[in-house]
Order: C-alpha cells, then structure tokens, then sequence
C-alpha cells in the first residue's frame, strides 16, 4: 500500500486465519456459522492492523451460547 506513511509504502502480508464460529441451540442442534473477513482497519501511525470477521446466524430455533476461534493451524 502506498502513501499511508510518511516513508510512503507499506506492506504486510494477511495471516490467512479463519475463524471457527460454532453455535449450539437451546432443542441441542450444533451448527457451523461462517465468518466472512468484513472489515480491515489499517493503522499505519502505530504499525497496527485489526481484522474483523462477520458471521450470520439463525435466531431460531433459540440460540443458547455462540463460540468462535481462531485456530493457530491449518491456515486458508
């Protein structure tokens, strides 16, 4: 990317994480959510970058908890 510092070029590589969003109902089902990459927030003052990952789910049957992870093996 260019022109985000002052010394005017600024390149990282994206980790290829994906999250695993679980989420369990109250009648006992499991189900697998996919998260989609939705926002990049570059902050090129502090060298920081923030990703964050959207996933829909079914509000019914009720939801009774929602878990998501982000596994360290096994990269997309």
């Amino acid at each position: 990317m260019y022109n985000l510092t002052p010394q005017g070029r600024l390149e990282f590589r994206l980790p290829g994480y994906l999250p695993l969003v679980l989420v369990r109902y109250r009648n006992g089902e499991v189900k697998e959510a996919r998260a989609n990459l939705d926002t990049l927030f570059i902050a090129p003052d502090d060298r920081h970058v923030s990703l964050v990952w959207r996933a829909t789910i079914l509000a019914e049957p009720p939801v009774r908890v929602v878990g998501a992870r982000l596994p360290t093996e096994g990269r997309t």
